[in-house]
């Protein structure tokens, strides 16, 4: 059964996680959360070590700038059909990365948005774009909440759409794991009559939680 429709993720590359005291004690940090989990609750502490609504770093818009050509020759005439994206700042940067302009982009939520996955101390947290820490695991329901009506949405788009976003919609959209998801990563998604979706790496990426893969990102 040939596919009806075939979208296009690209996940954002290597993203700004710490500020600079963040970077500069990142090792005493983590420690200080872990021994006194309240810290969570200050919101303006929390914006001072980690950063909130994070860009990607030029390291990522490198990478993100050298996949172009390649989502260019992927599609049949070099341009997307419809171009949506998320409402965060590495989804937006990754579309105008791509060579898209502002009026061509459609945004929502579901593409993903501010909010940003980051390590604090032993535990995962997502940090939102004010500053507010949500324990990943057990308290921040978009990806659950988001993924029928992201797959709903996905059946619906035109044929070559794409899509500047990050994990948010792999997770939701296609079943992955975050620690399953491609940085820097073009997916190409198949939608079927039935309605089944199925995705293969068309352009593999790199996983920024592993320490082998972010060292090997550094050299793209």
């Amino acid at each position: 059964m040939d596919p009806i429709s075939i979208v296009y993720l690209v996940t954002h590359a290597d993203k700004e996680g710490l500020t600079w005291l963040g970077w500069f004690l990142e090792k005493w940090v983590g420690k200080l959360y872990d021994r006194w989990p309240r810290l969570t609750e200050f919101r303006w502490l929390n914006k001072m070590f980690w950063v909130a609504n994070p860009g990607m770093t030029w390291r990522g818009k490198r990478r993100i700038k050298k996949l172009r050509l390649v989502l260019e020759k992927l599609l049949p005439d070099g341009r997307p059909s419809k171009v949506l994206c998320g409402t965060g700042r590495r989804q937006i940067e990754v579309a105008l990365c791509l060579g898209y302009k502002l009026s061509d982009i459609f945004c929502s939520d579901i593409w993903g948005g501010p909010a940003t996955l980051v390590k604090v101390g032993s535990k995962r947290m997502v940090i939102l774009a004010d500053g507010t820490l949500v324990d990943y695991d057990e308290k921040f329901l978009s990806s659950k909440d988001l993924a029928r009506t992201a797959k709903d949405t996905l059946r619906g788009l035109l044929n070559n759409s794409v899509i500047p976003s990050g994990r948010p919609v792999a997770i939701r959209a296609l079943g992955l794991k975050a620690e399953q998801c491609q940085n820097g990563a073009i997916y190409r998604i198949k939608i079927f009559p039935d309605g089944r979706i199925e995705a293969e790496v068309a352009v593999t990426g790199v996983f920024l939680e592993d320490a082998k893969t972010r060292e090997a990102a550094a050299h793209v």
